[in-house]
């Protein structure tokens, strides 16, 4: 069993809520806490509780910082709000007066540092978002890359020299954990963009008589009304799912982000050793019918045999 902290930006795209469903009905991991990131992180807070209650588990969520490391905060066209204070208060696109009375246990960074500490070289940091929590957390305690087994993250874009959202949304902070000396393990846009829901899975999901599947069929509705896409990529889900299985084949790279500039958020990639670039693990390849497999079996099928929860 891995002991993992999940860090999502939940309330945007429907993927961060496919992703926690995925990784508190598998167990073969033991979620001991879940931190929020970017912009609104206490909003997002309140709604990763809200999927805990529904589910029935009693896991700590702590919100985190909201501001990316060099101030710049992406927009999203429909946004309203003009400053850097509207934005930060600006309630993600899922979110509902229900989520109200739900809250923080306190702060994010500091829960990173702590959890580190007590599982000391056990812990696997799951990232589904802008990376600021944890190197915040990084740049707090020196010597906690010591303590962080491994770091398994969605983001980047590894074949092609481009920016990818989670990278954009704070490059500074995916540098500080790039170079920091932990293990890191990158799922990109390489494969995630191989993994969209297809509709046959997606009516399955919306048939579901499950409680979190509803829930998160509403949300996604909202998701699918603000941003008009018309199909949701399993990026985040498919990074839960390399937690714990093969799914993913990843190689040994050298990489370097770009922090300023028209490609700030693309990474240049190496093969070999050279200065200022840091080695990291990126996904090359991926089983996609195993992937799906997996989701149907830890979401699907458990209406048909009971819940897995543990």
């Amino acid at each position: 069993m891995e002991y993992v902290l999940i860090d999502t930006d939940i309330g945007d795209d429907i993927d961060d809520a496919f992703a926690l469903s995925l990784a508190l009905h598998s167990k073969e991991l033991q979620v001991v806490a879940v931190t929020t990131v970017f912009r609104n992180t206490l909003c997002r807070a309140r709604q990763t509780e809200k999927l805990m209650a529904v589910l029935g588990r009693d896991i700590p969520v702590y919100a985190g910082v909201g501001l990316p490391m060099d101030g710049t905060i992406p927009t999203f066209f429909h946004d309203k709000a003009q400053s850097t204070q509207e934005i930060l208060e600006t309630l993600p696109c899922q979110y509902d007066s229900s989520m109200d009375t739900y809250g923080s246990k306190g702060d994010a960074v500091d829960a990173i540092c702590a959890y580190a500490d007590q599982y000391d070289g056990k812990l696997t940091v799951v990232l589904l978002g802008a990376m600021t929590n944890l190197a915040q957390a990084l740049l707090k305690r020196k010597d906690l890359a010591q303590k962080i087994g491994k770091v398994v993250c969605m983001g980047g874009w590894f074949t092609n020299y481009a920016p990818e959202w989670n990278i954009i949304c704070d490059p500074v902070a995916a540098d500080i954990v790039f170079r920091s000396g932990v293990k890191v393990y990158a799922v990109g846009l390489d494969v995630t963009l191989q993994c969209a829901l297809d509709q046959r899975l997606l009516d399955t999901f919306r048939a579901s008589a499950d409680p979190c599947n509803r829930l998160i069929m509403g949300w996604m509705d909202r998701w699918f009304d603000a941003f008009h896409f018309e199909k949701s990529v399993m990026h985040d889900p498919l990074a839960v799912a390399s937690v714990f299985t093969s799914v993913c084949n990843f190689e040994k790279q050298y990489v370097r982000v770009v922090k300023t500039g028209e490609k700030r958020g693309a990474i240049e990639v190496i093969p070999q050793e050279k200065e200022d670039f840091s080695p990291i693990y990126v996904a090359a390849s991926v089983d996609r019918e195993r992937f799906y497999s997996l989701i149907r079996e830890k979401l699907l099928d458990t209406e048909k045999s009971g819940s897995n929860i543990h």
